[in-house]
């Protein structure tokens, strides 16, 4: 072979490789995400900032609490909240319809206070934006052997489902509907800027809801004297005994700016934590409202969250609280607040605040303060 063929060949195999590796590269950049990921746009990482926050969420917000029941025989739960259960035998079934006997394990999570609806993210507002006066909200998980097991299909009446009877703490008379939902949320790059102007940005964002509460229609709890009685719709889902309070008629949209501190910050790994958070708890309600909608575009100062357009009553008292990690810092300010009509020339009524430095004792005991 003539050293002209050789030092053709050479360079061919060269040029073959560069351009191997090249369609290697391009075709690596046109694979899907992985889905793990797909939340996140910036890097797939765990910011350390919404981990901090995500531990402090987990150390604190409301535990499970556990029991054992034999399937075949059913029986009472009691919980350390007082609440009964009532178990009916043979209530469950596997996702093949086989029903189950033997040990089944109960997991039972419940909510009543203002800081547990915080810290386990559960607001009182409905997918509409209306305020809900919580009588009590209810997770229950049912398994056999680490498999779920569901509440038995055979029947369309309520014989088979669990049923619940809780202290009439209010002493209520009138029936009280139910409503069920479960954590949300939403990627979009679309909402209200610091003027309440709808805006468009090519950066994504996110808005955790907590929960959006829908009303099952024609299912109610009954009051009879001291205890309200209900049958749990469902299993692995929330299900929230809650009165819908009257709002006036005199509504406005409110925007919290956080003027000195803010992070907009998200992974996926905590996909329903966020580092900054915003609550309102109206005075004398067992009642919290996220302002989840992140301002869109916003100047430094004028970041933070908006309500829901035209849901916060003008003339409404109670106490919001703000809550930012940052910089691996918590940050934090409980401002009681009273809902004033919009300026003249806005559609809008602006709240500020002004966080400080705090300890994570120190944001446990403002949440915990806002208990009734």
């Amino acid at each position: 072979m003539s050293n002209l063929n050789v030092s053709l060949m050479k360079k061919s195999i060269v040029y073959f490789t560069i351009f191997s590796l090249l369609g290697l590269f391009l075709q690596s950049c046109n694979k899907e995400p992985d889905p793990k990921y797909v939340f996140d746009p910036k890097a797939p990482i765990v910011h350390n900032n919404v981990k901090l926050m995500a531990d402090f969420i987990n150390k604190n917000e409301t535990k499970f609490q556990v029991f054992s029941i034999d399937a075949a025989k059913g029986g009472v739960i009691t919980s350390k909240n007082g609440v009964k259960y009532y178990v009916p035998a043979y209530a469950f079934e596997n996702y093949s319809g086989m029903p189950i006997t033997g040990n089944v394990k109960i997991s039972i999570k419940e909510i009543f206070k203002i800081s547990d609806m915080i810290l386990s993210n559960k607001p009182t507002i409905t997918n509409k934006g209306e305020m809900l006066e919580s009588v009590g909200e209810f997770l229950v998980k049912a398994e056999q052997n680490n498999n779920p097991v569901r509440l038995i299909r055979d029947t369309a009446q309520l014989q088979n489902r669990i049923g619940i009877a809780m202290f009439n703490k209010n002493k209520f008379t009138k029936d009280i509907p139910l409503w069920d939902g479960d954590t949300t949320y939403l990627v979009t790059s679309s909402g209200h800027n610091h003027e309440n102007k709808v805006t468009t940005v090519t950066k994504s964002f996110y808005a955790f809801k907590g929960v959006e509460w829908k009303e099952r229609y024609g299912e109610f709890a009954t009051p009879n004297g001291d205890s309200i009685r209900f049958k749990l719709p469902d299993l692995f889902k929330w299900s929230n005994v809650d009165v819908l309070t009257s709002n006036s008629s005199n509504l406005t949209t409110v925007l919290c700016y956080f003027e000195n501190v803010f992070n907009d910050e998200m992974s996926a790994g905590y996909q329903s934590i966020e580092p900054s958070m915003c609550f309102f708890k109206p005075d004398n309600r067992n009642t919290v409202v996220k302002l989840y909608n992140m301002i869109v575009g916003a100047p430094v100062g004028k970041q933070g969250f908006l309500s829901y357009q035209k849901s916060m009553p003008v003339g409404l008292s109670g106490t919001f609280i703000v809550i930012v990690v940052k910089d691996g810092k918590f940050y934090c300010q409980k401002k009681a607040e009273t809902i004033a009509a919009p300026a003249a020339g806005l559609d809008y009524t602006p709240i500020s605040f002004q966080l400080k430095e705090v300890t994570e004792a120190e944001v446990l005991n403002s949440i915990n303060s806002l208990n009734q």
